[in-house]
């Protein structure tokens, strides 16, 4: 196992360490959260010995998924919602670590930023007592993230540069730019926020000055002058205007604070729930295409200069049981027209073609995002002989739908009808 590919994954493993503390707090005692925010580079380990075994896709991802389910399993002891979580994360840790495989795919520098923002909002919530988080953990996370955070950058940097040589790490105006915003950024950020426990010293300083503007004002213009009638009141009336100036400027100032402190808390808490959504969504399709997009195996004979291909019926058997499975899943997320409210023939041609699509796929043609319509029908042609007529009829309609505006003849679509609904 190479050292540097171990240490990489590790790294980052301990940089997204507040994020999963975070996560677990909300079912587990703090320092339990903590320390199993801390055993995921376990699953990191287990995810870098598996990818040196150099094994075929889908058989890495039926490990990776098992070894997950076992693992969350063993931690939470039964079935429910921290099991679902935790399995989801470890899945996720085997992905990233398969990604950093490839340097072209690694996503050390995304991992770094993500962290770094969130370490500073973590670090402000902890501090504020904002949620209910240890501030004494989260610190800790914090500070393991950003030494995590600072060494796997520098390792980053010299494995490029290693990589690449240092004729060829010219940086371009436009993202030296980028990195001068990003810096500013940063310190204005840190700035602010540093600087959020000296605004009440702040304001008091102006009330202070206030008062004592009052104060001088009233002795150059004698204000008080019934002092014959409360003589020994008097004394006190500076001290009384300075502090019931304060005490009304300071009610304005925390009212003012509390509101902007209450918008910004609704606007994250909107973005996570966002966030947290639409991550879920893309999680659901990517488990679903996971199995899906692993290698068929092929076995190839040579005779007489010939090459003969024979794909694995196994294979084909899981892909087509995986397609029927993924369509399922995205009839529960998108509702489509039904076919008979469908505006016109233009549509309900395209509509039909996507049938066909599907009932090529399940005979066995090869469509990828490229295939055209002609090249689909002539592949189930030679699929299915019998068929050629209406290969030929589904081909000629979809041209003139999808390139002409064009709606197909009556008896013409009725007849695409029949075969693919009817």
């Amino acid at each position: 196992m190479s050292v540097l590919f171990l240490l990489t994954n590790l790294l980052g493993c301990l940089a997204f360490t507040p994020i999963s503390f975070t996560i677990f707090q909300l079912f587990i005692a703090p320092e339990n959260a903590f320390l199993l925010s801390l055993g995921l580079c376990i699953v990191t380990v287990a995810a870098c010995f598996l990818c040196q075994l150099k094994i075929n896709s889908i058989i890495y991802r039926i490990i990776s998924a098992a070894c997950s389910i076992i693992f969350a399993c063993i931690i939470s002891g039964n079935l429910n919602l921290f099991m679902i979580i935790l399995a989801a994360i470890c899945i996720f840790i085997f992905t990233r670590v398969k990604k950093e495989m490839n340097p072209i795919r690694s996503m050390a520098v995304q991992i770094v930023a993500a962290a770094f923002v969130y370490n500073i909002l973590l670090s402000f919530i902890a501090t504020k007592g904002l949620a209910d988080i240890s501030a004494k953990y989260s610190n800790i996370t914090v500070f393991i993230s950003a030494i995590a955070s600072v060494v796997l950058l520098i390792i980053k940097q010299t494995d490029d540069s290693r990589r690449f040589g240092s004729n060829n790490m010219g940086i371009g105006s436009t993202q030296r730019k980028n990195n001068r915003i990003f810096a500013i950024a940063t310190l204005i950020i840190l700035f602010s926020i540093s600087a959020i426990g000296q605004v009440q010293n702040i304001y008091k300083l102006i009330i202070n000055i206030i008062a004592e503007i009052i104060k001088k004002f009233g002795e150059i213009f004698e204000i008080a002058e019934s002092g014959e009638i409360s003589g020994t009141s008097q004394p006190n009336m500076p001290l009384q205007m300075e502090q019931a100036e304060q005490s009304l400027l300071g009610r304005i100032i925390q009212a003012i604070t509390e509101v902007l402190i209450l918008i910004i808390t609704i606007a994250f808490i909107g973005f996570v729930i966002y966030s947290i959504f639409k991550a879920l969504l893309a999680m659901v399709k990517k488990i679903i295409n996971w199995f899906k997009k692993g290698e068929q195996s092929v076995e190839r004979y040579y005779e007489d200069g010939h090459i003969d291909e024979k794909q694995s019926l196994y294979n084909k058997n899981i892909n087509n049981l995986l397609n029927k499975i993924r369509q399922r899943a995205e009839d529960l997320f998108v509702r489509e027209i039904p076919y008979n409210k469908l505006p016109n023939g233009i549509a309900k041609t395209r509509r039909l073609f996507k049938y066909y699509k599907d009932k090529a796929q399940q005979e066995g043609v090869q469509i990828s995002k490229s295939s055209t319509s002609e090249e689909i029908c002539r592949g189930m042609s030679d699929k299915l002989p019998e068929t050629s007529d209406f290969n030929a009829l589904m081909a000629k309609c979809y041209g003139v739908a999808r390139y002409g505006e064009a709606e197909p003849m009556p008896e013409e679509l009725h007849m695409l009808e029949d075969k693919l609904i009817r």
